[in-house]
């Protein structure tokens, strides 16, 4: 392809420059953190768009409605503002690209939202008798997706998986009967529809007969199919992505889809962007240490394309709260320095851990936001018990917290759980409850109350779980839903640390109300000026900021003591790698020696980053 007038004044490195100006047939393109990536895939549209190419047969795949927007106008700035060629592009996610085919193609339900899919899963799972509960509700939600996204059915699902078997077929009903698809089925369905019906195929054929995929390593098997069948005709893909953060395996993607690239399309050239423009070269370099550990990975490594900047810094408080209360320092001293604080951000390897940082912050002062989907610990079944506990400890009488925590210390049924409900007028909840079970049985839940009521906080917390039975009922449920032993006991764990700060009941649920309306009120998906950012490192991918803390670097979180195999090893240490990546100036890791009281171990991955020697690597 002849040089391009429209990138006059436009700077690209070489490598940038190749790719942009690569014409005809596969392409894949390497594209480590900083690296300019967003503005190669939209420089390359520009120049197709100038060598005469119809807009309307250039399509740009992403993964976040974000990343589309920001490619639209970077788009239109570069073809400038009057040429309206920039608007025919088809830009957009998987999902509403392929959403506009299924309506184009005969499909003309409506899509089912988050609410009425978990309503309906919850629906299957009381008729099937389980106690329902949020955590299982998104693990099964989670299967289902996971087995729709490897173009699987039901009748994939091993025998053994009865519940979610048979909720899945409950659901799958329910849905089918209101006309309705789910987020997962327009993938699922493209699929098919493509198989099926060579007019929608010679369709979505003709709209990319150029055809670019940003974040490649995230594409799953279903969207890489229709991928392929895609550019069966033309050959012209343009695969951008990085190997090396790929941290969505638990969504079902295949990094494999990109380090193989050239199998699936022969031919395919290779251009690597290894220039780093965003952060110092000591961080690239922690980082490209870290990250040459993996084995499934293109043998890539970063340069920093400026100069300057402080190391990364590694610290070991002596415990969570320490952590906190030295993050928060950090963040103050950060901040007088003249960073905003919507220019920092704070990552964590679960939500729930952000528990103790959130109230050194709102001690502080400090506004934040969280940019997480995820429920915070203070909507987690186990807390909201816990604190229903507490009140009915200050009024026996409050009918919502005596229905919570009554199924459990009187034993009810489902059916009988629903019928200590219906009150009749002037009828109280003991006087139902006495209609339902033996009078002892009343009377021991009564006595328990008055005793824990005379209880602080910490030794309420205590009395609830051995002397009336929950961490028992907790470890059983673990054991049922094939969980970690302490998955839930652990929750309250990390609430009694906190309410050893507390001398009366009363005064821990003030704080726990008031902690709860802040973070609903500071839930953001996006960053707010004025404001620390706080998120998982999943939520992290594709942002950056001037300083990053990393918090919770210890053995069991990140790696979690989940990933016990060698590739769920190396996921981790990407995921880490991605949450190092995202700091341009200052990158702090903390790993506190004590975690709820128990001593633990730094992160293997923050000492790899230290050391220059390394071990012998199989590398892609």
């Amino acid at each position: 392809m002849r040089e391009s007038s429209i990138l006059s004044g436009f700077t690209l490195n070489e490598a940038q420059r190749q790719a942009v100006m690569h014409r005809d047939g596969p392409l894949l393109v390497v594209a480590g953190p900083g690296s300019g990536k967003t503005r190669v895939v939209t420089a390359r549209a520009a120049v197709l768009i100038e060598s005469g190419v119809n807009p309307a047969e250039i399509t740009v795949v992403t993964f976040t409605k974000a990343a589309a927007r920001e490619m639209q106008l970077r788009l239109v700035r570069l073809l400038q503002k009057a040429d309206q060629r920039a608007g025919t592009v088809n830009i957009g996610t998987f999902h509403a690209l392929f959403w506009k085919t299924l309506r184009r193609f005969g499909f003309s339900g409506e899509l089912v939202d988050d609410n009425l899919k978990r309503k309906w899963i919850t629906e299957a799972l009381r008729k099937l008798g389980e106690e329902v509960r949020d955590d299982q509700i998104d693990e099964l939600q989670r299967i289902i997706s996971w087995h729709k996204n490897n173009l699987q059915s039901v009748a994939d699902v091993p025998p053994e998986k009865k519940l979610l078997r048979e909720v899945w077929v409950r659901y799958e009903e329910v849905k089918t009967a209101a006309g309705r698809l789910d987020f997962d089925d327009m993938l699922y369905e493209t699929h098919a529809l493509l198989r099926e019906n060579p007019q929608a195929l010679r369709h979505m054929q003709a709209q990319a007969r150029y055809l670019l995929v940003d974040e490649f390593q995230d594409t799953n098997r279903a969207q890489f199919e229709v991928l392929r069948m895609i550019a069966a005709a033309h050959g012209n893909i343009c695969a951008v992505g990085d190997v090396d953060q790929a941290i969505y395996a638990w969504r079902a993607a295949k990094p494999e889809y990109l380090l193989n690239f050239g199998s699936y399309f022969p031919g395919a050239r290779r251009i690597e962007l290894t220039a780093n423009y965003r952060s110092t070269p000591a961080i690239v370099g922690y980082t490209n240490r870290v990250i040459e550990r993996n084995s499934l990975r293109h043998a890539v490594v970063g340069r920093a394309a400026r100069q300057g900047g402080e190391a990364p810094l590694s610290l070991k408080p002596s415990s969570q709260q320490a952590e906190a209360s030295s993050i928060v320092t950090m963040v103050k001293k950060q901040s007088q320095a003249g960073t905003a604080l919507e220019d920092m951000a704070v990552f964590y390897r679960v939500n729930r851990y952000n528990h103790h940082l959130v109230g050194k912050l709102v001690a502080a002062g400090i506004p934040f936001v969280v940019r997480d989907k995820e429920r915070f610990l203070e909507e987690h079944w186990v807390v909201r018990e816990v604190l229903s506990f507490f009140e009915l400890t200050i009024d026996p009488n409050r009918a919502e917290p005596f229905s919570l925590v009554a199924r459990r210390q009187l034993n009810l049924s489902a059916e009988q759980s629903t019928e200590l409900q219906r009150l009749s007028p002037g009828e109280g909840v003991w006087q139902r409850a006495a209609k339902l079970v033996s009078p002892e049985r009343v009377s021991k839940f009564k006595l328990h109350l008055s005793t824990a009521a005379r209880l602080a906080p910490a030794a309420a917390l205590d009395y609830y779980l051995e002397e009336m039975g929950f961490r028992r009922y907790l470890q059983n449920y673990a054991a049922h839903r094939g969980v970690a032993r302490g998955e839930y006991t652990e929750i309250c764990e990390e609430l009694r640390l906190e309410m050893e700060s507390f001398s009366s009941v009363p005064a821990y649920l003030q704080h726990a109300k008031e902690r709860a309306r802040v973070l609903v009120q500071a839930r953001s998906e996006d960053a707010v000026p004025g404001k620390l950012n706080l998120m998982t490192l999943h939520g992290a991918k594709g942002l950056e900021f001037e300083a990053v803390w990393i918090i919770g670097a210890v053995e069991g979180l990140l790696p979690h003591s989940l990933a016990e195999h060698p590739e769920q090893l190396e996921e981790e240490r990407r995921l880490f790698y991605v949450g190092c990546t995202r700091a341009k100036n200052r990158l702090c890791i903390t790993s506190p020696k004590q975690i709820r009281g128990r001593t633990v171990a730094r992160s293997r991955f923050v000492a790899e980053g230290l050391t220059h020697v390394l071990p012998r690597l199989r590398r892609g």
